[in-house]
């Protein structure tokens, strides 16, 4: 419901403010960084004992804007032109992973351009958009003047362009009227990217038929799927001969293949089946001879190598480990448990190997230990207990006396099993079972409660329903305000994002996807959308006001913090990627600039403008997207990235609260290119006054080079690492652990003013956007 407001007078206010007021903002396009310097004007400087330079974050924006020097011709393509355009693929190491028919798909996207005689085609230092291939002509190239070689027709230049957003490293003129098929940078990427992504699902479909895998998480068949090679055989090939050494196993993905055995046939196995699995636990041999029956046979290949490091050396302890978590989750009293109980719980099972009718329990023992069946058989009063099965449940509430058995419990057969005293299960979970699973549940009720609250009705509002109290901070693509509603007096903050500024960079995407990443949030440690607007002029993102000082300024108030001190803030940053990575977002930007430590002490991420929603978890993305001391090497490395590597950039914040300064090219370098090094290269090393061992080696987990080893298994298990012991998880999500520190707030002044007034007066006139757009329609 609108509120008139036009007879309002200016008025001043006095509200609560900390030395520093936080911003909701959105990087490049408007910084947390350049919000701070704006605010520091009215603010009490402080005087950090670390380096006290901010780091800006970067966004890799998509440019449609052809830099170079040629002229766009209309052509079709002959088929000597395709086979010409082929030739020139093959001979390229960028092409290598592409097949015949995903390179078709590539040169249909090329365009054929011209440039005339003794021009340049592009100078050295240029901005780079297009990778060529000469039709006709020649092409003279030269670096910093000097002639290095001339290129004739089929060959081809400016390959790095389809890669690397960095500027020409040779200048190229032509000689003579040349003709050339070029390819876009953009739309390389994005086919390239759309071609690894089908054969990542494509791969992970087939992992799901596998009955190897059944055992294992979604997160680790996603890793797998990762690493999976695919392998063509002619027929007659052979693909594994009996004494060989065996080191991969092989899934059958299309065909038919031929096993034999000193020279005898044995069987045929299709689609679907696979082969050579003893290989990924040890040293063995091939038992058998396996030759590509059909004339295609297509065979995707996972080696010990790449499953141990994505697992680790035992891979039989993480499946028994993950049969373990699902016997409690399908449990109808046990599954009650939070998933880091059941975690902490399965971390302390200890596993035993029994023979064929060993005796596990004898007759009028008590039952003291919970059982899980991990491979084999018990049997007890007619009942059989197979793999994934518990035993010892029904006796964990029972009195002491009635716990007594009447029959001996023996094995089948040949038995593992995972044990647990009723002792130490009480022990993990904190009580008594039927007291925390109601802590629990009251627990949980808590915070739904928590959640609707922050998510009040705002739709009624209109932009005519807000008073403008201060600008907040101004960048490159836009404002920030903060505002006060008028019905309820409640504080905001308002991005204002100008539509041609939007026009100009090609950002419609990003900022649809920024709104759509805060529509999703609902959590209590990240800033929470009241609702979009628009006009003619601008895009408008309400988010709630968040009241007190940016991380990055208290850890250097605090100096370098104790282990508890950073337990605090790493843990709720912990809890703030599981409830992203929950809902598919990855965050890419996670430093201390983007977390504001509120009044209460505690944490709250205010800044979407790099995360971004990914389809699934199977998902990856290209973007060269973050700050350069927190970015993770795969996203360095340009071949896509996904969740993990947020646990980077919380490794990169754990080792700055602690050791005073990032791990990789320290503080103060800002070469770009130094800093990559380091990161892809540099040796991990910790100061001496670090004496947290269990610190240091979580730390070696989280900045582990592959990604598949960051997490441990899940977020659960990183909870219970050994760092965390003792540290009250369920106190801090309730907010009554006490803070390490406490902003201090003092009263500001600001100016009121209706809000389209305070627009009004700050639109320029190339704000004005007479351009009609449609890509606006979901703000």
């Amino acid at each position: 419901m609108g509120v008139c407001i036009s007879n309002t007078q200016q008025t001043t206010t006095e509200i609560a403010g900390d030395q520093m007021i936080p911003g909701q903002l959105n990087k490049p396009s408007l910084s947390l960084s350049s919000l701070a310097v704006e605010v520091d004007e009215i603010s009490e400087l402080l005087q950090p004992r670390r380096g006290d330079r901010k780091r800006q974050a970067k966004i890799e924006v998509v440019e449609e804007q052809i830099h170079e020097n040629v002229m766009k011709q209309q052509k079709e393509k002959s088929p000597f032109d395709f086979q010409m355009i082929l030739n020139a693929f093959g001979n390229h190491f960028m092409f290598a992973q592409l097949d015949n028919n995903d390179k078709a798909k590539l040169i249909e996207e090329m365009y054929y351009v011209t440039s005339k005689d003794q021009e340049f085609v592009f100078k050295q230092g240029d901005k780079a958009t297009l990778f060529f291939i000469i039709e006709r002509g020649q092409c003279q190239i030269t670096i910093n003047e000097e002639k290095k070689r001339v290129l004739k027709p089929s060959e081809f230049f400016g390959e790095l362009a389809l890669m690397y957003h960095a500027p020409r490293s040779a200048s190229v003129i032509a000689i003579g009227d040349c003709g050339f098929w070029v390819l876009e940078r953009y739309k390389f990427r994005k086919a390239v990217e759309d071609i690894q992504q089908k054969a990542y699902e494509t791969n992970r479909e087939f992992l799901a038929q596998v009955k190897f895998f059944d055992f294992m998480t979604e997160e680790q068949r996603d890793s797998i799927a990762n690493v999976l090679i695919t392998l063509k055989f002619k027929q007659g090939e052979s693909i594994v001969n009996e004494g060989d050494m065996a080191n991969s196993f092989y899934i059958i993905q299309k065909g038919t293949v031929q096993v034999t055995k000193q020279g005898q046939f044995l069987r045929y196995m299709n689609q679907g089946d696979s082969f050579g699995e003893q290989a990924l636990f040890g040293n063995c041999v091939r038992g058998a001879t396996v030759k590509a029956h059909d004339s295609d046979v297509n065979l995707l290949s996972l080696s010990r190598e790449d499953i141990t490091t994505i697992l680790g050396e035992k891979i039989q302890l993480i499946i028994y480990t993950n049969m373990q978590k699902w016997a409690f989750e399908k449990h109808p009293k046990l599954r009650d448990l939070t998933k880091m109980q059941i975690q902490k719980i399965v971390s302390n099972f200890k596993i035993k190997s029994y023979e064929s009718n060993d005796c596990i329990f004898k007759m009028n023992q008590l039952v003291d230990k919970l059982i899980i069946i991990l491979d084999g058989q018990l049997e007890f009063e007619g009942q059989l207990y197979n793999n994934g099965q518990l035993f010892g449940d029904k006796y964990l509430q029972m009195e002491e006396q009635k716990r007594k058995i009447n029959h001996d419990i023996k094995t089948n057969r040949k038995t593992t099993l995972s044990e647990l005293p009723f002792r130490q299960f009480f022990e993990c979970i904190g009580g008594e079972l039927e007291t925390v699973v109601k802590k629990n549940k009251d627990r949980a009720g808590s915070s739904s409660l928590l959640e609707k609250k922050q998510k009040s009705n705002y739709s009624l509002l209109t932009l005519e329903d807000f008073i403008g109290l201060k600008l907040l901070g101004e960048g490159t693509f836009g404002n920030a305000y903060l505002v006060k509603d008028i019905p309820q007096q409640n504080m905001h903050v308002m991005k204002c994002v100008p539509k041609v500024n939007v026009i100009a960079n090609n950002t419609e995407r990003h900022i649809k996807n920024e709104k759509q990443v805060l529509e999703l949030l609902n959590h209590p440690n990240l800033v929470c959308f009241r609702r979009s607007f628009k006009d003619q002029n601008y895009i408008y993102l309400l988010t709630e006001y968040v009241k007190g000082k940016e991380l990055f300024h208290v850890i250097r108030e605090i100096g370098l913090l104790n282990s508890y001190e950073t337990q605090f803030y790493i843990a709720q940053m912990i809890n703030i990627l599981e409830k992203l990575h929950s809902q598919h977002i990855i965050y890419r930007d996670v430093k201390p600039e983007n977390f504001i430590v509120m009044e209460n002490g505690y944490i709250k991420l205010i800044d979407m403008g790099t995360a971004k929603v990914l389809k699934s978890r199977a998902s990856k993305t290209y973007t060269l997207v973050g700050t350069p001391h927190y970015m993770a090497p795969e996203i360095l490395k340009g071949k896509g990235y996904s969740f993990s590597t947020d646990l980077w950039s919380l490794g990169i914040c754990f080792y700055e609260l602690m050791c005073g300064e990032v791990p990789f090219a320290g503080d103060e370098e800002d070469d770009p290119f130094i800093i990559e090094e380091a990161i892809l290269n540099g040796k991990l090393e910790y100061p001496q006054i670090l004496k947290d061992f269990k610190a240091i080696k979580l730390m070696d987990q989280l900045m582990n080079r592959t990604p598949e080893l960051r997490l441990g298994g899940s977020f659960e298990a990183l909870k219970v690492h050994p760092w965390f012991d003792g540290f009250q998880w369920e106190e801090l999500e309730a907010f009554q652990l006490k803070p390490p520190y406490y902003p201090k707030l003092q009263q500001m002044i600001f100016e009121e003013m209706p809000f389209l007034d305070l627009i009004q007066r700050d639109t320029s006139p190339e704000m004005i956007c007479t351009q009609f757009v449609d890509w606006d329609q979901d703000f």
